[in-house]
């Protein structure tokens, strides 16, 4: 109980950025310009598909937007699940507590060593030789124009990149749904391993639950509404995959009455019943009280909604909402992993589906996203 406590008050905070550290590494991965047209020419073009490890032709020429470059950046970068923060340097460097780390990729924007105007190149923020030093330094790596003369001074700013998700909760809770969602979509993201009850928890739920999640200046809590907004917001975006039906369809309606079901009739009346006169009070019998009665109650409800499913998912194919998998499934196996926790699979109501939902996870558990979920706990 006192480790418990202990590691709940600690809550560790774990950046989890997918996808920027890979290109960090990446260093074959350079895109030229083609346009050299001073003040519109498309070297910010190429240094952003440089850093983002695509094609020149999958980025627009930003500098010629008519909303402006910065808006038009923002909006490419929110569909990928990025944001982007310009710093100032102040005779090439800039603070520490400006929030960029060593090592980063950055835009560098100086001035072109080809004539009195712009340019823009690939850095690196480094760290300075002085461990007492309150500034940080930036490296050049990459420029886009053909001669690679990159800039000469002054430098004005750099542009740091960070994910506009950030996902409050230790995945060994209901967050997992949340992190196998994220890994299913593909979508970067700052994790907070927090747990309930902690100062990142409090700050982001009324409750003090998780999880959480943070998207600009909008929080919002409940895993599986969270993995909703997911689904919708980043529906068919770069190739991820469309884990939630579109709304109006009847494929939408058969999903929502999926998810009540099991977040009401499985979650609720069956397995936090057990953790609430069960399991917590063996950790916290101040709080909460044994009672076998109602445990015993919600074991017989889990085994009845589960066969319930299992006939439906029989019915449906290899998942839920029949041959391809969603955030239903996602839902549901998280509801099967913490049943089988703590002894409640196999159940009695199984019967001859035994086979079925040892396929059925098997087949869930397998996917990629699954296992870099798993390995969060």
């Amino acid at each position: 109980y006192t480790l418990e406590l202990f590691m709940q008050r600690l809550a560790a905070i774990v950046c989890h950025v997918k996808g920027l550290n890979a290109m960090q590494n990446d260093q074959t991965h350079k895109v030229h310009q083609t346009d050299f047209t001073a003040g519109s020419g498309n070297a910010l073009q190429a240094v952003v598909a440089t850093i983002f490890g695509v094609q020149l032709e999958e980025c627009p020429n930003f500098v010629q937007a008519p909303e402006g470059y910065e808006a038009a950046m923002q909006s490419w970068l929110a569909a990928r699940g990025w944001t982007m923060k310009k710093l100032p340097l102040e005779d090439g460097f800039l603070k520490k507590s400006s929030g960029a780390a060593p090592g980063d990729k950055c835009i560098v924007r100086g001035s072109s060593p080809r004539g009195d105007f712009a340019h823009v190149v690939v850095g690196s923020i480094k760290a300075s030789d002085d461990a007492t030093s309150e500034t940080l330094g930036v490296d050049f790596w990459h420029d886009p124009h053909p001669d690679g003369s990159m800039l000469k001074p002054p430098l004005v700013w750099v542009a740091v990149f960070e994910p506009s998700l950030t996902l409050i909760g230790h995945a060994a809770f209901r967050s997992f749904r949340n992190v196998w969602m994220l890994e299913e979509l593909g979508i970067p993201y700052k994790h907070i391993e927090a747990r309930p009850r902690t100062a990142e928890a409090n700050a982001a739920n009324p409750f003090g639950k998780i999880p959480s999640l943070i998207d600009g200046d909008f929080t919002m809590y409940e895993s599986a509404a969270i993995n909703t907004y997911l689904g919708d917001k980043f529906r068919a975006r770069l190739g991820a995959p469309d884990l939630v039906p579109r709304a109006g369809t009847k494929e939408r309606g058969r999903y929502e009455q999926l998810v009540c079901c099991l977040m009401a009739e499985m979650d609720a009346q069956g397995l936090w019943i057990h953790r609430k006169h069960e399991s917590l009070p063996k950790m916290v019998p101040q709080s909460f009280q044994a009672i076998p009665e109602a445990v015993t109650a919600a074991r017989s409800h889990f085994d009845k909604v589960l066969g319930i499913v299992l006939d439906d998912l029989q019915r449906s194919g290899d998942y839920l909402l029949g041959e391809t998998f969603s955030a239903a499934d996602i839902l549901f196996v998280h509801c099967l992993n913490w049943a089988e926790a703590i002894g409640w699979l196999p159940a009695p109501e199984c019967g001859d589906d035994t086979p079925l939902l040892a396929e059925y996870l098997g087949r869930c558990r397998d996917r990629n996203a699954y296992k870099r979920a798993a390995a969060k706990k």
